[in-house]
């Protein structure tokens, strides 16, 4: 410690320093942080004045009575310059009292419910810049998969993420502290790789309902403001539906994805929801993506527009082979195109599916090959009479209708994926969509 004003301290309870440093210092803390926003967060300090702070390598360990965890800062590094606090004083206004102040540790671990781990291994907080960067984050559970399913109930999906880095600028610290609302201008995570789980041999619980994104935006509690969300790596999910079964996988490779205007705040939901992303599918084709959602809409209208472009038919054989007992042999798709509208409902749109030579192969369900006679006639028949194998025929190009009822019970993936089924079933020559389109049309009255 140099310069500190004995005389201050003693006649007018005023702290004024010109430095401290620590090094290595040990802090252990127990207590809780239930309603601290609501806390006037008076402490017994009188003014003061600090020229400069710093604490390196420091080691702090936090335990949370109420919730009986802990957390571990390693290595912390704190800096703080030209200090100026009024009385009395207020932990809510800490960095409105700094003209600069920086955090950067390493090895931070946050346990979470259900067996998961957060763990960071080196983190940096700037202020003013009010920017926070992350470095080498996972998510990792204590369960394997399949040790995870067979402790769920009910169909629950498990997570494995890794994330090279996430940084958070325009970050609104303070007003998070004062006013309970989050505020930021931009979150961009690099070098994401996601693996996601889900054992449907689980039952499923059909009476939940899931709400649209504009729905559970609306229903938050907090006030959440962000204007920018980017997302950069591989997004892979897999599928098992029987116990015994294949697992069936879809991917989306070199993702590049931006969602705009993510808020919980009414007055703030006049402009809508804006996702867009490109990337690849299954490692093979091109795709580009673009979402609206109304954020005013009583039923949550959307609408989704995108291209896949040149895609071997055969590569989705990973997904097709466990989950519908279909073997694509060959084919080729030279352009997909939609246009989907949708709400809380359901989905309409069109489908443009140009492509040429398909033939596919019906599985056995259960042990997922064609031998039997049954499966080489279903074949046949599929291939003969049901499947166009070429689209355009004689410089037609044959449209897809979308058209889906929503499960409420499903999330908005489940619901999207259905859609474009549903316009890919019908480019080929399966007409269902227009048959529940009509039968839809009719039970609900339209004309």
């Amino acid at each position: 410690m140099a310069g500190f004003d004995l005389n201050a301290f003693v006649n007018h309870d005023q702290i004024s320093v010109d430095s401290v440093q620590f090094v290595a210092a040990n802090v252990s803390i127990a207590g809780s942080f239930k309603n601290y926003n609501q806390a006037p967060g008076d402490v017994m300090l009188g003014p003061m004045e600090l020229g400069y702070f710093s604490a390196s390598d420091t080691e702090i360990n936090f335990k949370d009575t109420l919730n009986q965890v802990s957390y571990t800062v390693h290595r912390g590094n704190f800096q703080i310059s030209e200090f100026s606090s009024p009385d009395p004083f207020n932990w809510n206004n800490l960095l409105n009292y700094a003209q600069s102040a920086s955090l950067d540790g390493a090895d931070l671990t946050i346990p979470l419910p259900d067996g998961y781990k957060l763990n960071v291994a080196q983190y940096n907080f700037q202020h003013p810049e009010s920017t926070l960067e992350l470095v080498n984050i996972g998510l990792s559970s204590d369960f394997t998969a399949n040790e995870y399913s067979k402790r769920l109930t009910f169909q629950k999906d498990w997570f494995d993420l890794k994330v090279d880095s996430v940084y958070f600028s325009g970050l609104d610290l303070q007003g998070w502290l004062n006013t309970d609302q989050y505020r930021i201008r931009k979150i961009a995570l690099d070098g994401l790789d996601a693996l996601i789980y889900r054992d449907k041999s689980i039952p499923f619980p059909a009476d939940k309902v899931r709400g649209l994104p504009q729905n559970i935006l609306r229903n938050l509690k907090s006030w959440i403001y962000l204007d920018t969300l980017q997302v950069k790596g591989d997004i892979t999910y897999m599928e098992k539906r029987t116990e015994y079964g294949e697992v069936g996988e879809i991917s989306f490779n070199n993702l590049d994805a931006y969602l705009f205007n993510i808020t919980s705040v009414d007055s703030m939901a006049r402009k809508p929801m804006r996702l867009i992303s490109k990337g690849k599918l299954m490692n093979t084709a091109n795709f580009e993506i673009a979402v609206l959602f109304n954020m005013k809409d009583p039923k949550d209208q959307f609408a989704f527009v995108g291209e896949v472009n040149n895609l071997p038919l055969d590569s989705m054989n990973r997904l097709l082979n466990p989950v519908a007992s279909i073997n694509i042999k060959s084919g080729h798709s030279k352009k997909i195109w939609f246009n989907v509208s949708a709400n809380n409902e359901l989905a309409k749109g069109e489908m443009k599916l140009r492509y040429s030579d398909l033939k596919i192969q019906i599985l056995n369900p259960e042990t997922h090959d064609t031998k039997g006679l049954g499966q080489g006639i279903k074949t046949f028949f599929a291939n003969t009479f049901v499947v166009k194998s070429n689209n355009p025929t004689f410089l037609l190009l044959r449209n897809g209708k979308v058209f889906y009822e929503r499960d409420p019970s499903r999330a908005i993936f489940h619901f999207c994926g259905k859609a474009l089924l549903s316009g890919a079933v019908s480019s080929v020559g399966i007409n269902k969509s227009a048959k529940a389109e009509r039968h839809y049309s009719k039970e609900s009255g339209d004309n």
